[in-house]
């Protein structure tokens, strides 16, 4: 049997609830049992699931590189923030893969590479504004083609703030409703 090394993912550490389009703090432990150093660079993806199943149809949060040496019994903790895509809600694996591209030789020692925390992530739909039109008036009689004064008051009745600009628009309707 060549010398190989052998990372392991020892531990996963990431929160159980979270707001979609926040930053979550993932942390993760990779130790060296092999029998040999580790030595060139390799990269860690943390991923969300829906499956459990490191594959193509996970979401990517992030990669972090690395380079060697890790000798043999030693390991390596990473702690970083990951942003949450604003379109995610639900319960979701975090999964983290060691050596991603296989770039450090391990043989067929691969299937200790994968880790995640015992629970899920569930992440909930993050507060947001909701504006609304008030008081609009529009002052009469109109004649066609000509230019009109109208009016309104827009609030936010929502839970978050309204950030960056929006633009309001105006529409004649005979009935009130927009078709």
């Amino acid at each position: 049997d060549s010398p190989y090394s052998d990372f392991t993912m020892e531990a996963v550490t990431a929160p159980t609830v979270a707001l979609s389009g926040t930053g979550v703090e993932i942390a993760w432990r990779v130790r060296n049992v092999g029998d040999t150093v580790a030595s060139g660079s390799w990269r860690d993806r943390v991923v969300l699931s829906q499956d459990g199943v490191f594959d193509n149809a996970d979401t990517v949060l992030g990669t972090v590189n690395h380079s060697g040496p890790l000798a043999v019994g030693d390991a390596y903790t990473v702690r970083q923030s990951f942003n949450l895509p604003f379109e995610l809600t639900g319960t979701w694996y975090v999964l983290v893969k060691s050596d991603l591209d296989g770039s450090v030789f391990e043989g067929t020692r691969l299937g200790n590479n994968v880790g995640t925390p015992g629970t899920s992530l569930v992440i909930n739909p993050a507060p947001s504004a909701d504006l609304v039109a008030s008081s609009v008036v529009a002052l009469s009689p109109a004649l066609a083609g000509s230019a009109v004064s109208i009016s309104w008051n827009v609030s936010n009745a929502g839970e978050a703030d309204a950030t960056g600009p929006w633009t309001d628009y105006v529409y004649l309707s005979r009935d009130g409703q927009l078709a």
